[in-house]
């Protein structure tokens, strides 16, 4: 009954913040761009490529390596829906349920470990209902932004089930969650890391852990889930020099315009409009007034009536990195802003409320802990969810609903070439120095103003063109070169020529019949990184089936 009871608040809880997804139309939201994202993807899987790097159609429709940067698992998750049968922007909005399923599962588990069925409860209620989540998905739209902050409960409730289990199965579940997590958004991985690692150092400090065993296991989960997603995690790192990403920093996107006053952590002023230098921004980045008080009250709680060392480490370490990460949003950390060349990335110190996002309220569920015994607990309790959702229920939904959502969220390529392109060049190759008009003629022979050309296949990663030149001729081929877009003539590799400016390539042919190839091969990292990662796989399905033959014959 009780677990009846949790399962039916968490449906209770996702279709209320949810509630205005559920119509046929959409939302004007900051980033718009996943319906194109997605459209991009499932062109991908059905011309072939897996896993998906290149689009198509964006870059003025020369093509850029989106995937290939850019946290494609969300979208994997959405391409199932869309593979039967929702449409592109209903398929997004059921990657939106899903992973808010998924964090109010995250939450209670990790919470109830400490605190119980009520903490538990408490934690995953104020975990669904912060404000900041109402933020990314109504206002900034950061929707693979809040798929890792979902996953990082489950994270961390898989290193506790490592370190007190015996078998090797929750090793392979969490590398799991771990791979999710990194391949969903690259800042949130470089933010959370740090974190999440010191985390599962500090569950040695557990009774009965034997720490070797468990030093052993939490690394491999680790390592696994590294190599699970080495496909994306290593080209998106050594690769990205190869687009022009880089010129997002400065300007608008330059963090020293962004940092917070103390006060907006604690000042509604909802909104939704953008980021400013000063204390005007058109969005809200206050923390919740029930969730703050309920936070503070756990942690006095926890640390005064924790009952073994281990806990009251936990509490302070999770105290602790709550107030480093809101210290990371304000301007008097901007010494370490610039002193650390790798957060100019973040183009936001704000984001940093992502952690918080987490810890406010796993702390809030420690709220249990200062009842005393003598009192209603349960009563006590749903008095709090019911504040947590008077306060905050509010925020979520949109400033308004599209009459027409094709009017931002559309599948036709030749609108993304044209309108999408110019909201998501973050990717366009280094080698398209000067941006290209969309709809220019895909191929060209040279000097031959009336040539024929047969395309035989047009798939997101080749084409396949026939022709006969009846003299020595250049193939221009208006396509953005990236490594590694490789030319066959014949069956035989040729070489090509990059233009510098336009980034497009071409080839010297002779005279005669041509079946001209081009493909976009992986790069040595590329292949490399793909087989480690099948590897992976293999060995957490083997680790599975082992942890799980192991249980079944004991």
């Amino acid at each position: 009954m009780k677990r009846f009871a949790i399962i039916l608040l968490g449906f209770v809880l996702t279709f209320a913040t949810l509630r205005f997804l559920l119509n046929t139309t959409f939302f004007p939201i900051h980033d718009f761009t996943h319906v194109t994202r997605l459209v991009e993807m499932d062109r991908a899987i059905q011309d072939g490529e897996f896993p998906v790097r290149w689009s198509k159609n964006l870059g003025y429709g020369y093509g850029m390596p989106l995937f290939n940067f850019y946290g494609p698992t969300p979208f994997y998750v959405a391409e199932v829906f869309h593979s039967i049968g929702l449409n592109y922007l209903f398929s997004i909005k059921a990657m939106v349920f899903v992973m808010t399923g998924v964090a109010f599962i995250g939450m209670y588990l990790l919470a109830a470990e400490y605190f119980g069925m009520l903490g538990g409860t408490v934690a995953a209620t104020a975990f669904l209902l912060m404000p900041y989540r109402a933020v990314d998905l109504f206002v900034r739209g950061a929707f693979n932004e809040l798929f890792a902050i979902s996953l990082v409960p489950f994270i961390m409730y898989g290193f506790i089930r490592i370190s007190r289990e015996k078998s090797w199965f929750w090793t392979a579940v969490t590398s799991v969650f771990f791979m999710a997590f990194f391949t969903s958004h690259n800042l949130m991985t470089l933010m959370f890391f740090p974190f999440l690692y010191l985390f599962a150092l500090v569950q040695t400090f557990a009774k009965k852990v034997k720490k070797r065993t468990y030093l052993i296991r939490m690394h491999s989960a680790i390592f696994l889930s590294v190599g699970l997603a080495a496909f994306y995690l290593f080209p998106s790192f050594f690769e990205k020099g190869w687009t022009q990403v880089d010129k997002l920093i400065g300007g608008y996107g330059a963090y020293e315009y962004h940092f917070l006053y103390i006060r907006q952590l604690f000042i509604e002023n909802w909104g939704f409009g953008g980021s400013i230098l000063g204390i005007e921004d058109g969005l809200s980045f206050h923390l919740g007034w029930v969730h703050v008080v309920l936070a503070a009250i756990g942690i006095v709680g926890w640390s005064l009536r924790a009952k073994t060392w281990y806990q009251r480490v936990i509490c302070w370490f999770l105290a602790v990195s709550l107030g480093f990460s809101l210290f990371m949003t304000i301007f008097k950390s901007q010494f370490i802003w610039d002193r650390i060349p790798i957060l100019v990335y973040f183009q936001f110190p704000w984001r940093f409320l992502s952690v918080a996002a987490v810890l406010v309220p796993l702390l809030a569920g420690a709220a249990v802990y200062a009842i005393p015994k003598s009192f209603p607990r349960k009563g006590i309790v749903f008095v709090a969810i019911a504040l947590l959702l008077i306060t905050n229920l509010r925020f979520f939904q949109p400033v308004k609903l599209l009459k027409n959502p094709d009017d931002q969220y559309y599948d036709d390529p030749k609108r993304i070439q044209s309108q999408m392109s110019s909201i998501l060049p973050d990717y366009i190759p280094i080698w398209m120095k000067k941006i290209q008009e969309p709809f220019q003629q895909p191929f060209e022979i040279l000097d031959g103003k009336n040539q024929q050309i047969t395309v035989l296949v047009d798939r997101t990663q080749e084409r396949l063109l026939q022709f006969t030149l009846a003299k020595p001729d250049t193939l221009v081929l208006r396509m953005a070169w990236f490594p590694n877009w490789t030319v066959y003539d014949n069956g035989i590799r040729v070489d090509h020529k990059v233009d510098d400016t336009t980034g497009f390539f071409s080839v010297q042919l002779g005279a005669g019949e041509h079946l001209i190839s081009v493909k976009f091969e992986d790069t040595s990292l590329r292949t490399w990184t793909n087989i480690v990662s099948g590897m992976s796989a293999v060995i957490i399905i083997g680790v599975l089936g082992y942890a799980q033959h192991r249980r079944h014959s004991a």
